[in-house]
């Protein structure tokens, strides 16, 4: 018998929400919105974060099983009258191309239409039109743009971000140290007053030193950045 005649094991509530979560996040169609709402459901539980990611893996496996496919095998073919689908591989190949096409939006938005599912689920996000002002602590003041999305990092000393994408202006007071990771580097603001533009889009990270002085650390080397 062949093991895919088997039954599979159904999937449970909470992973069906992953799946849904998945399909809507990657629909061309989320909003703002809906990021919130994610947000909110990983924090509910923290099966739901573990679930989301198992259904994120499971597409993204489609996707790396198509790319393995020959390219013969990805051509269109006109079938003759003697082919016949078999009801699973006529599923399987509707199924298939959908899906992968689908990760590939999530993890690479087309133009930037849409945030990616990992700029929506960071911390703090914004949406076309949208901008959005935090003091995360009396000595720090951060404004993310348009677009935007920042998530918090517990592995730094002091006051430490993540700018997955987008633009945010920076204003720190005298007596905290700021590390701010952007694309491959990090901006480290230490114990002075300091005012900084930090924007992280298409790829490319620009940061201007408005007050004060940050330290730049990159894997190609260090630089002292001034006002």
């Amino acid at each position: 018998m062949d093991p895919d005649d088997h039954p599979q094991r159904p999937l449970d509530a909470v992973e069906r929400q992953a799946h849904a979560w998945v399909v809507r996040l990657t629909s061309g169609e989320a909003t703002a919105a809906d990021g919130r709402s994610f947000r909110a459901w990983c924090e509910a539980d923290p099966r739901h974060r573990e679930a989301f990611g198992r259904a994120r893996r499971q597409w993204e496996q489609v996707r790396l099983a198509g790319e393995q496919l020959p390219a013969a095998a990805r051509q269109p073919v006109v079938p003759t009258p003697t082919q016949r689908w078999s009801r699973r591989a006529f599923l399987g190949a509707a199924i298939a191309a959908p899906a992968s096409l689908a990760v590939v939006a999530a993890i690479r938005p087309p133009l930037g239409l849409w945030p990616s599912v990992t700029a929506m689920t960071a911390d703090f996000h914004t949406g076309t039109g949208e901008r959005l002002q935090i003091a995360p602590s009396p000595q720090l003041k951060i404004e993310l743009d348009t677009q935007s999305s920042l998530r918090r990092r517990a592995d730094t000393e002091g006051e430490g971000f993540e700018l997955v994408q987008g633009q945010a202006a920076i204003e720190t007071r005298a007596g905290l140290r700021l590390a701010l990771f952007a694309g491959a580097g990090c901006v480290i603001a230490d114990e002075a007053a300091v005012r900084l533009d930090v924007r992280n889009t298409h790829g490319q990270v620009r940061v201007t030193c408005l007050q004060g002085s940050a330290r730049i650390e990159h894997p190609q080397g260090r630089l002292q950045l001034q006002a």
